[in-house]
């Protein structure tokens, strides 16, 4: 065990995580590595070199992921990201425009795709399939992504190549990215991993929500008018094209994503903000025109957990796609780097510096002037 997982690994004595790892075991098939199909895919852009491989995992499904090494690495400490409901770990994607921003910054980052079933037959009766398709799709939580996500951690950390502090990681997500970024925060200690500084985007659903309730929700004009806003702003700039490979229509993905239902909507993320360890520390952003992030409650879940900071921003859900955010958080990240590069971990005299570190781009995205902004 590193020196960086030995200090000040945080705890959760709260009453109630015997139960929440109760019901962890419960969604979770037992996840083994079954193969590892390593890509001579390697690619080389402005900043660093990508790596892409591809996990079978013991569950019956694949998960795509990308290794970003940059080439002025500055720390062993990688930055994991989980992607969004929907979205694809493509490097020309969304998700792969916001690993390049941390690998700029001298970070090793890893992102982690969505559930995919192996490739369904291409005949005319491809249907035919879907009965076993959906019955393996059924299996998928957000609990189970997160075991497979500690495993192929687990994995990348040995290889040496990469150059990595094993066990140890800092973390960024948006929208289900950190959802099930919370709930591998709150099973950190259990996956025997440790999270070093937590960035997130608009978490959603704290509590069971019917999806037919969110047409009657007061927020819903606002989200829309902010949603074509942001999608208005991404089409008319170069960085369109970027954002290809973003969403991926195959049923190969859509499958296990419609499936992901179960937990994503039945408040599990709220279940794992409960149980974030008290020590951790990071920061969480909020929309206050997202009709279903359920801010309020995800301040009461969090109260436990003084250092992790949230903020209500002015935007809809699809907000969190604007550059500036992932500018935002990659700030925040290397101030909380240089802090434990230079002192072994994050100080509560640090702690005020890191929140208030400043993107290298203007924010143009203003605090809400609803009560409860932070």
């Amino acid at each position: 065990m590193s020196n960086l997982r030995k200090t000040n690994m945080p705890k959760n004595p709260l009453e109630h995580q015997g139960d929440f790892l109760f019901e962890h075991k419960q969604l979770t098939d037992p996840i083994d590595i079954v193969d590892v199909r390593r890509s001579t895919n390697i690619v080389s852009g402005k900043h660093g070199t990508a790596y892409l491989d591809t996990y079978v995992m013991s569950n019956g499904f694949e998960y795509d992921t990308i290794t970003s090494l940059p080439y002025d690495q500055k720390t062993s400490i990688p930055v994991d990201m989980n992607t969004a409901w929907g979205t694809s770990a493509k490097l020309h994607s969304h998700n792969g425009r916001s690993l390049g921003v941390f690998v700029a910054e001298g970070f090793p980052a890893r992102l982690y795709g969505p559930p995919r079933l192996p490739k369904l037959p291409k005949h005319p009766f491809k249907f035919l399939g879907f009965p076993q398709a959906m019955q393996i799709s059924s299996r998928v939580t957000m609990d189970s992504d997160i075991a497979v996500y500690a495993a192929i951690a687990d994995d990348l950390d040995s290889i040496h190549k990469y150059h990595i502090e094993p066990g140890v990681q800092m973390r960024y997500g948006e929208s289900r990215g950190i959802m099930t970024g919370l709930g591998a925060v709150a099973l950190d200690e259990h996956l025997g991993r440790k999270t070093l500084w937590l960035e997130g985007v608009d978490p959603c659903i704290p509590e069971k929500l019917e999806i037919k309730d969110l047409a009657f929700d007061p927020k819903t004009i606002g989200e829309v008018l902010a949603s074509v806003k942001t999608l208005r702003h991404i089409l008319t700039e170069a960085r369109r094209l970027k954002y290809i490979d973003t969403l991926d229509p195959t049923l190969e993905y859509l499958l296990p994503g419609i499936m992901t239902y179960k937990t994503l909507f039945s408040g599990r993320a709220g279940e794992y903000a409960d149980n974030i360890p008290i020590a951790t520390q990071g920061n969480i952003a909020f929309f206050d025109s997202s009709v279903a992030n359920g801010y309020e409650t995800f301040m009461e879940k969090l109260d436990h957990a003084p250092d992790v900071r949230t903020q209500l921003l002015k935007g809809g859900h699809l907000t969190l796609a604007a550059r500036e955010m992932v500018y935002r958080s990659a700030a925040r990240l290397v101030s909380a780097r240089d802090a434990i590069e230079e002192n072994g971990e994050i100080s509560i005299n640090e702690i005020q510096n890191i929140y208030d570190a400043q993107p290298l781009h203007i924010p143009k995205i203003g605090f809400s002037s609803l009560p409860l902004a932070a």
